[in-house]
């Protein structure tokens, strides 16, 4: 099959079952979709990140799923985590900006009926369904850039000057990334602080002599530098920092709620994910848990800015904190046991809101942020892969999302919306004029309900000794693909019916007896006691 035949040899029309027996012994067969104008199923080569003598690539592989608005992309990329779901060392993690995958929503607008939930389930995986706002971050540097960014701490604070904020920033991250003794040992100011309030007390000890040294540090002029000092000496000055810094805490850090229950830090998030080999959704459309109005003054953005408009700006911080975290743990992984391999792959829709070709933003500072981001799924991108450490990202087109990311994906799907422009050209220079034609003849899927993918890379099983792409139908929804592939969709229903009340606790813990809120319990085995700043 890799292999052109040669002159006067029969050919004949394969049919399901021929290609069902040539391709019985590939490791990782898994079906997404039909020859395209045809119902023979296409077999792809989905295996894990594990090692050739299991089955598995040997190293990570990084795909990209492109297409228009109603294209289907989202679904073929939900069918392609499923299908490397289904081994049993592998886990995934989707990452959800709007929230659609979390709520099984797949498919409804081209009426599709089409179950992520239930597939994961049928597929034996146990699926984990987290919002970002009920998971306690512990990044130092994620605490010091929402502090600076989503309050008017550095207004309160005097620091009229960018280059004073900046400065902010850098010894804030160095401070709360000092140990520090609480609960007889020593952890990094943020574990210390993430669940003790700000009082004034505590700012005008701990805080205001770090806002003392920066801007002593940046403004030159004697009196206007002693004159924002002293101002800091102020009690409602100090109440008014307090405000923000809780603002933050509460928000994003805080472990113990106050109803009582215990929220998941990411790292023990993470860690649960990579020993259960699960498959997690993490939802990022809502950065704030619910009620967060009754305790928020210091979120000057939740008055000028709606919930979404502060999901998408507080995000890319966010994110970076996850991918550091993965990062974190191959790394500690690989090196702990010697080269074994992570076998995790994360998928990310709208990448291009994370890793875009071209930064905008409102501010500096959130075009900062971004090129942040985006330099971290670069290096991920580059060193991760060695570890077992995939990732899979969705995007309306080729040309919006980092050309160095496009560079170095393995395999390419394209679905319904490049026919013209610059999205036409990246087809013809990377999968050839042969397949671009192929790729044109495809009809539009709102006119047809037929949904239409070409793909190539390694994936593609049925290639030829070129690498050269195939054309697929995708399948008409869960029941289709769930045949082909041999899962239950029932059984993957049932189990999700039996899941539901674990599921709907979103990663919330009741209170523990006998812990200390100053001193939470330790995360898994998995954790080493230094974590990524």
């Amino acid at each position: 099959l890799r292999t052109p035949p040669p002159p006067g040899t029969p050919l004949f029309e394969p049919d399901h079952f021929l290609l069902e027996r040539i391709s019985a012994d590939w490791p990782g067969r898994f079906y997404l979709g039909y020859a395209f104008g045809t119902r023979v199923g296409v077999p792809f080569g989905l295996r894990h990140f594990g090692p050739h003598s299991e089955g598995g690539w040997g190293e990570a592989q990084f795909t990209g799923i492109f297409g228009g608005t109603g294209s289907g992309k989202s679904v073929f990329a939900a069918s392609m985590a499923v299908g490397f779901a289904r081994h049993r060392p592998m886990s995934v993690l989707l990452v959800d900006p709007k929230g659609e995958f979390y709520d099984d929503k797949l498919g409804a607008a081209s009426h599709l009926s089409f179950s992520l939930h239930a597939l994961v389930r049928a597929a034996g995986k146990r699926l984990r369904l987290v919002r970002i706002c009920d998971v306690a971050l512990s990044s130092a540097i994620t605490f010091a850039r929402l502090l600076l960014s989503s309050t008017p701490f550095p207004t309160v604070a005097g620091l009229g000057k960018d280059e004073a904020v900046v400065e902010l920033e850098r010894v804030l991250v160095e401070e709360l990334s000092r140990g520090r003794r609480t609960g007889g040992r020593e952890l990094p100011a943020v574990e210390a602080f993430r669940d003790r309030p700000f009082t004034p007390e505590v700012v005008e000890r701990e805080i205001v002599p770090i806002l003392e040294r920066v801007i002593r540090s940046t403004y030159v002029q004697r009196t206007s530098a002693e004159e924002k000092v002293a101002r800091l000496r102020q009690l409602e000055v100090q109440e008014e920092l307090a405000r923000s810094l809780e603002a933050i805490r509460k928000g994003y850090f805080a472990t113990w709620l106050e109803d009582g229950r215990r929220r998941k830090t990411l790292q023990e998030v993470l860690a649960e994910l990579l020993e259960e080999r699960s498959f997690l959704i993490l939802d990022m459309s809502k950065v704030l848990p619910p009620g967060a109005e009754g305790w928020s003054d210091g979120l000057e953005d939740l008055h000028q800015l709606d919930r979404r408009r502060l999901a998408e700006r507080n995000s890319p911080l966010i994110l970076r904190d996850v991918l550091l975290s993965l990062q974190f743990q191959a790394e500690s992984l690989y090196r702990r046991s010697r080269g074994k391999l992570l076998n995790c792959l994360v998928v990310i829709d709208e990448a291009h809101q994370y890793a875009p070709r071209e930064v905008f933003g409102d501010t500096e500072e959130e075009r900062r942020h971004l090129r942040d981001l985006r330099a971290t799924i670069r290096d991920t991108v580059r060193m991760a892969r060695k570890m077992g450490l995939g990732m899979a990202f969705i995007s309306q087109t080729t040309t919006s999302i980092d050309g160095e990311l496009f560079k170095n994906l393995h395999n390419r799907v394209y679905g319904f919306g490049m026919l013209h422009g610059a999205d036409a050209q990246v087809i013809r220079e990377h999968e050839g004029d042969e397949a671009f034609e192929a790729y044109s003849s495809m009809p539009n899927p709102k006119q047809t309900g037929r949904y239409g993918y070409l793909v190539s890379g390694p994936i593609v099983a049925l290639g030829s000794a070129t690498g050269s792409a195939v054309l697929i139908e995708g399948f008409g929804g869960d029941e289709e693909l769930a045949s082909h592939n041999g899962l239950d969709l029932e059984e993957g229903r049932r189990r999700l019916k039996e899941d539901e009340a674990e599921l709907a606790e979103r990663f919330l813990e009741a209170p523990v007896p006998g812990i200390s809120l100053e001193a939470p319990p330790r995360g898994s085995d998995w954790l080493e006691d230094e974590m990524p700043i």
